[in-house]
C-alpha cells in the first residue's frame, strides 16, 4: 500500500537522550522524518514529557504526545488500549517501535487502530552477550524470547547496522535490505595536539565492565604510559604527548569505590597517576560536546556492541579511534571497504570472566595501538577527517538518505517538493546536469584525497586499491596530476620503481595550466628518488641540480625540498661537503617555515651527508634530531629512514649494542601487518643480519637478502654483503 502523506507514530519512553541511546536515536529518526515528510505528519508517543521536550519536538515539526505517566519507565501493551479513541492519534498508519522497549506496544497499537500497521527496529542482540554481561549461568532468556515474539509479529522490521541485520536471521527473518544506517552526526571539534586526551564510554559496575571493557581502557592507557617512559620509550610513542595525558570516561559514576579502582589500575600498569575524570551520563548534547572538546583519541573496546552510537558519533566528530571488531560500526566499515577500516585501529577483544574482566593479551594489543596512534597523531587526525568525508560525501550516510530508505520499505512516497534533485522538472535539466557533474568531480577528488591519506600513513597497497576504483578517463585534467602523483608515490613506496617513474614523467607532460609547482616538484622528486634507489647516482645529482635551479627562479617556496634531494644525491657520489651545505640550507628553510616534518626530512638529509662522508659523530647527531622530529610529526617513513641511518652510523663506529637497540625499536613499524614497508623492512633485516655476522661470526639470512633485494631491482647490497663477509665493516649502506 502506497500512502502519499501518512501519519507516522514513533513510540519511545522519553523524548531525547533520557534513558539512553534508543531514545536518542528515536529523536533523530523522528526529526529526520519530519524534515522529509513535512509538518504535522510525524508524531512521537512518550510516557511523559517536559515542556522543554515538547518545544524541542515542535521546533523539528514533530508532534509530541505524552501519556502523562511520569512514574512509569517501561511501556506496557495495555497503555495502547485506548489509542484508537485519542483524537491526537487519529490517522496514524504506521507505528514504529524500538526492540523490546516499545516494539510490542507498536504491535498492540496496530490491533486497536484499524488500518494501521507496525514496524519494529532492532537495536540489540540480547542473545549475543547476556552471559558475558551477567556471568555464565546468569543470563536470562526473557528478552531474547521477547524478540522472538515481537519481530515476527510486526508488519515490517529493521535493524541498526549490518551486525544486527544479520541477527534478524536468528529470529527467522530475512535481514537482507532491512539495515538502517543512522545519519553520521557531523560536528567540528578542536582536538588537542600537545597532549593525549583519551575518551571512552561506559561503567565499572559488575553487569557492564566485561561487556563495555572500561577497565581495559584504563589499564591499556596506563600500560601505554609505561611503554613510553624511559627506559622502554619508543620513538613511535611521541613521549611529550603523554606528559599531560588525560582520560575522560563518559557515563561513569565518580564514587569513591570506582575512583579507587581506577587509581589501583593506573598505579599497577603505569607506576604513576593519570588524570582521570568520571562524567556521569550526559543527556544534553551541548554539555556532551563540551565534555569531548579537545579529545584526540576514543577507545571503543566493547566485547560486543550491536552498533555503537558513541563510535558513530566519534567518527562524526573526526576523533581518531581504537575500535573493537565486534561492533556494528566496525562491521559497517568493513562493508564500505577501501580505506574505511584503515582509518581506525581495530582490535579483537577476548574479555575474561576473571575479576579484571579483560585478558592480558587485550591489554598489550590496545596499549600498542595507543602508542602507535600517539606517535602518528597528526596522521591519525587526518585519517579521522578522511573517514568522515568518505562516509558522508561518498557513501552518503546521512539522515535524509536513511529516512528515504525506511520510507521506501514502508511504502511511503516522499512528497515531490521534498525529494531534491530527483524531482526537478525537465525545464531544469541543464541545472540538474551541472549539479550531477559537480558531484561526480567532488567524488573523484574525495577518492584521491582518501588515497593520499592512506599513502601518508603507510597503507600503500590500499592507496592503490582506492585509486583503482577511479575511472582514469573520467578524471579531468585539473585533477589528473593530483591523481597520477598519489599513484606514483604509492608505487614508489612499494618499490615499483619503473612504474612510479613513468607515472611521474607522464604527469610532467600534462598541459602547464593543469600542472602547478606543487605537482612539478613532487613529480621530479619521485624521479630523483627512483634514480637513487636504482643506483643511478649521476642521474640523481643532475635531476636534483636542475630542480634547485628551477625552483630558485620560479618557486622558491619549494627550495627546501629541492635542497634535500640534492643533499641526498650528492652524498651518494662522494660530494660530501656540498651535500652537507645543501642539507644545512634545507634545515634553515624548514625552520623559517616552522615545519616540524620538513625539519625532520632536512636533518635526515644532513645525516646522510655526514654518514657517507664518514663523519659519524655529525651523522648521529643529525639522525637523532630527525628521529625526534619525525616522531612528533607522526611520519613513519621519515622515522624509519632516520633510524636506519642512525643504526648504520652506530654500526660503522662499532657501537653494536646501540645499533641493535635502535633497530629493534623499529619493530612495531616494520611488523605492522596493516602496512607495508618492503624496502625499509629489507634494510631492517640486513642491519640485524650484519650485527649477527659481526658479533657472532655468522648469519644464515644474507644470501636470501641478496635475492630479496634483487627482486626489487636494488643491487648495492650484494657488494655490501661481500664486504661484510671479508670482515670489512667500514662501508656505509647506500640507502
Amino acid at each position: 500500500m502506497t500512502v502519499l502523506r501518512p501519519a507516522i507514530g514513533l513510540i519511545a519512553t522519553r523524548w531525547g537522550a533520557t534513558h539512553g541511546g534508543i531514545n536518542t536515536l528515536n529523536r533523530d529518526i523522528a526529526c529526520a522524518m519530519a524534515a522529509v515528510l513535512g509538518k504535522g505528519v510525524v508524531c512521537c508517543i512518550v510516557l511523559h514529557s517536559s515542556e522543554e521536550s515538547r518545544l524541542d519536538a515542535e521546533s523539528a515539526d514533530v508532534r509530541l504526545v505524552s501519556l502523562d505517566r511520569p512514574n512509569d519507565e517501561e511501556f506496557l501493551d495495555s497503555f495502547a488500549s485506548d489509542w484508537g479513541h485519542r483524537p491526537e492519534l487519529q490517522g496514524i498508519r504506521w507505528w514504529i517501535g524500538h526492540d523490546v522497549i516499545t516494539g510490542s506496544v507498536a504491535n498492540a497499537a496496530r490491533r486497536v487502530v484499524p488500518g494501521s500497521r507496525s514496524a519494529v527496529i532492532m537495536h540489540t542482540s540480547y542473545d549475543s552477550f547476556t552471559n558475558v554481561k551477567h556471568g555464565v549461568g546468569k543470563g536470562s532468556q526473557q528478552k531474547t524470547d521477547q524478540q522472538r515474539q515481537i519481530f515476527p509479529a510486526a508488519d515490517q522490521v529493521f535493524a541498526i547496522g549490518p551486525l544486527l541485520a544479520g541477527e534478524l536471521k536468528n529470529l527467522g527473518i530475512n535481514g537482507d535490505d532491512r539495515m538502517i544506517v543512522p545519519g553520521l552526526p557531523v560536528v567540528d571539534l578542536t582536538p588537542a595536539r600537545t597532549r593525549l586526551n583519551v575518551l571512552t564510554f561506559g561503567r565499572f559496575d559488575e553487569a557492564n565492565r566485561r561487556l563495555k571493557q572500561v577497565p581495559l581502557a584504563v589499564a591499556a592507557l596506563a600500560r601505554a604510559v609505561a611503554i613510553v617512559s624511559p627506559p622502554a620509550a619508543s620513538w613511535l610513542s611521541a613521549p611529550s604527548l603523554f606528559d599531560g595525558v588525560t582520560l575522560k570516561v563518559i557515563g561513569l559514576d565518580d564514587s569513591a569505590e570506582t575512583m579507587r579502582e581506577i587509581e589501583t589500575i593506573t598505579e599497577k600498569y603505569a607506576g604513576r597517576a593519570i588524570e582521570t575524570k568520571a562524567v556521569p551520563y550526559v543527556e544534553d548534547r551541548a554539555t556532551l560536546l563540551r565534555e569531548i572538546e579537545g579529545a584526540n583519541l576514543c577507545l571503543i573496546l566493547s566485547w560486543h556492541e550491536g552498533f555503537s552510537l558513541v563510535a558513530w558519533e566519534s567518527i562524526g566528530a573526526a576523533i581518531p579511534m581504537i575500535l573493537s571488531r565486534n561492533t556494528g560500526v566496525y562491521r559497517l566499515l568493513e562493508t564500505v571497504g577501501g580505506m574505511a577500516t584503515g582509518c581506525v585501529e581495530a582490535v579483537t577483544i577476548r574479555a575474561s570472566y576473571g575479576k579484571s574482566a579483560y585478558k592480558e593479551e587485550d591489554l598489550e594489543e590496545v596499549a600498542q595501538c595507543i602508542v602507535r596512534t600517539a606517535g602518528q597523531l597528526e596522521n591519525r587526525l587526518e585519517d579521522a577527517r578522511s573517514l568522515r568525508r568518505l562516509l558522508t560525501e561518498q557513501v552518503g550516510y546521512t539522515w535524509p538518505a536513511a529516512i528515504r530508505s525506511i520510507l521506501s520499505k514502508l511504502g511511503v512516497d516522499v512528497p515531490p517538493d521534498k525529494a531534491g534533485a530527483s524531482a526537478r522538472s525537465e525545464a531544469d535539466g541543464d541545472a540538474l546536469e551541472f549539479v550531477e557533474t559537480s558531484v561526480d568531480l567532488n567524488h573523484i577528488n574525495a577518492l584521491i584525497d582518501v588515497a593520499g591519506s592512506l599513502l601518508r600513513t603507510g597503507y600503500y597497497e590500499r592507496s592503490l586499491t582506492e585509486l583503482g576504483s577511479v575511472d582514469v578517463s573520467a578524471v579531468p585534467l585539473n585533477l589528473r596530476a593530483k591523481y597520477m602523483l598519489v599513484r606514483a608515490e604509492a608505487l614508489l613506496r612499494l618499490n615499483h620503481h619503473d612504474e612510479a617513474s613513468n607515472q611521474a614523467r607522464r604527469a610532467l607532460k600534462l598541459p602547464e595550466k593543469h600542472l602547478n609547482w606543487d605537482c612539478r616538484v613532487a613529480a621530479r622528486g619521485i624521479v630523483n628518488t627512483v634514480h637513487r634507489a636504482l643506483g643511478q647516482y649521476e642521474d640523481a645529482v643532475q635531476t636534483a641540480r636542475e630542480l634547485v635551479a628551477d625552483v630558485s627562479e620560479f618557486a622558491p617556496e619549494h627550495l627546501g625540498r629541492a635542497k634535500r634531494d640534492l643533499a641526498r644525491s650528492l652524498a651518494l657520489v662522494g660530494e660530501w661537503k656540498p651535500a652537507v651545505e645543501a642539507a644545512e640550507s634545507a634545515i634553515e628553510l624548514a625552520r623559517a617555515e616552522q615545519s616540524i616534518l620538513n625539519q625532520a626530512k632536512s636533518f635526515l638529509a644532513l645525516g646522510e651527508a655526514h654518514r657517507h662522508g664518514f663523519a659519524q659523530r655529525g651523522a648521529i647527531e643529525a639522525y637523532e634530531t630527525a628521529v625526534r622530529y619525525s616522531a612528533r610529526a607522526g611520519h613513519n617513513d621519515c622515522l624509519l629512514w632516520s633510524a636506519l641511518g642512525l643504526a648504520d652510523s652506530f654500526f660503522l663506529q662499532g657501537r653494536l649494542d646501540e645499533a641493535r637497540d635502535v633497530t629493534k625499536r623499529l619493530a612495531p613499524i616494520v611488523h605492522d601487518r596493516a602496512r607495508r614497508f618492503p624496502l625499509e623492512t629489507l634494510h631492517y633485516d640486513l642491519t640485524l643480519s650484519a650485527l649477527d655476522l659481526r658479533a657472532e661470526g655468522w648469519s644464515d639470512a644474507l644470501d636470501e637478502l641478496i635475492f630479496r633485494y634483487a627482486e626489487l631491482g636494488v643491487r648495492w647490497p650484494e657488494e655490501y654483503i661481500k664486504a661484510l663477509r671479508r670482515g670489512d665493516y667500514s662501508m656505509p649502506k647506500r640507502m
